[in-house]
């Protein structure tokens, strides 16, 4: 009889891992800042208003202002006076050489009543002057931030992993046979 036993090969495989250890240690860091700053100088701002010309073009003076206008004027007035009585005179004074109807010249031209001008205004045409004066001077500086950061290397440990094959078992086939030799 013929007898075949056969032993099946097994393989072993024995795994170590790899491994990976990293250590990183934290940066330095420093950061330093100014604050900003604002400084406001000053005083409460003051308007002055110049009316003075606007009050004397809608006639509002004061005593004095109405005394001295109508010195000059009473002044112009006089002299214009004066200027006619002269003109007058002299018309007279050359008489004799001129035609005589001087005289009722005269008397017509003083008998007339001067013609006055009439000035009406409505609206003035200056306006007050007004100034500012006063207020505030404001300066501001920026504040500053510096920052500086110094990294630090990664320090790691790499150890490698390993596959180690081998044979558990060798395969094995095994034949024997046995002759019967009694028949």
């Amino acid at each position: 009889m013929l007898s075949i036993t056969s032993t099946p090969g097994r393989i072993g495989i024995q795994t170590t891992n790899a491994k990976l250890e990293l250590h990183s240690p934290k940066g330095e860091q420093s950061i330093t800042t100014t604050k900003p700053q604002l400084r406001i100088n000053g005083s409460f701002p003051n308007i002055q208003i110049e009316k003075s010309q606007t009050n004397y073009e809608y006639g509002i003076r004061t005593s004095l202002e109405i005394l001295e206008e109508g010195a000059s004027l009473g002044k112009q007035s006089a002299y214009q006076a004066i200027g006619r009585i002269v003109s007058d005179g002299n018309r007279l004074k050359d008489i004799r050489i001129r035609v005589p109807a001087a005289v009722p010249e005269l008397a017509m031209q003083n008998s007339q009543q001067p013609q006055g001008s009439l000035d009406i205004k409505l609206i003035g045409t200056t306006r007050p002057k007004t100034e500012v004066v006063g207020g505030y001077d404001i300066d501001f500086e920026l504040g500053t931030v510096n920052a500086e950061y110094t990294p630090r290397k990664v320090e790691g440990n790499y150890t490698a992993g390993k596959v180690e094959v081998y044979m558990q078992q060798y395969p094995d086939i095994n034949i024997s046979y046995n002759i019967d030799t009694s028949a």
